[in-house]
């Protein structure tokens, strides 16, 4: 009994069939995809905010950009053929794409490798040679080259910033807000002005 369970044991095993490798590498392809495509849902909310400024991905519907668009034409105290707006948070790159005809320059910042790439290939796709995107962090990014700064300002994003709005902005350049509104402590005779609200866009004035 045990020679010939030994014998068993020696005999060459076959390879994996194609149809076993072909399975796996599905498997495989899957899982990885599926990760690379929820990560702006699962993997960015988990990034530390105080270090990334990272949050959930939540689109800005079209009909609330071309209002905030409507209103920074309206407000605006610099030509838009000359000046640059930017969207920190830009997801898909809905704002930054439909900003860039009417400016200079229109840049979206998104942490999220998944949303960045896809905005990068829409205004490729596009034709819009002056609308660009980056990873760039937004708790360090540089706020003074900009005329419109325009968000999805959830509180937790606010708070980071408020600092970097109250020291970095310059003199009567915009800040539009959907769905949210900057803190109380930015209100004031020293920093900001509300200038119009319509819907869920609010357009502040930097003093």
């Amino acid at each position: 009994m045990e020679s010939s369970l030994l014998a068993e044991y020696n005999q060459p095993h076959s390879p994996p069939s194609t149809a076993s490798r072909i399975f796996l590498a599905s498997f495989v392809t899957a899982t990885v995809s599926a990760t690379i495509l929820l990560s702006p849902f699962l993997i960015t909310p988990m990034l530390p905010r105080a270090k990334f400024g990272a949050l959930p991905y939540q689109n800005t519907p079209t009909k609330h950009i071309s209002t905030a668009l409507k209103l920074i034409t309206k407000h605006t105290t610099t030509p838009l053929s000359g000046s640059s707006f930017i969207d920190l948070g830009s997801g898909l790159g809905e704002a930054t794409l439909q900003a860039a005809p009417h400016f200079a320059k229109s840049y979206g910042v998104e942490i999220n490798p998944t949303l960045l790439y896809a905005s990068k290939f829409k205004a490729w796709r596009a034709g819009t040679p002056n609308a660009f995107f980056s990873s760039d962090n937004l708790v360090t990014l540089p706020l003074s080259p900009y005329h419109v700064i325009f968000m999805f300002g959830v509180k937790p994003l606010l708070q980071t910033l408020t600092p970097k709005l109250r020291t970095e902005v310059k003199k009567d350049s915009l800040v539009v807000l959907y769905r949210f509104k900057l803190g109380t402590e930015l209100i004031d005779e020293k920093h900001f002005e509300i200038v119009e609200r319509e819907g869920e866009i609010t357009v502040y004035r930097r003093l």
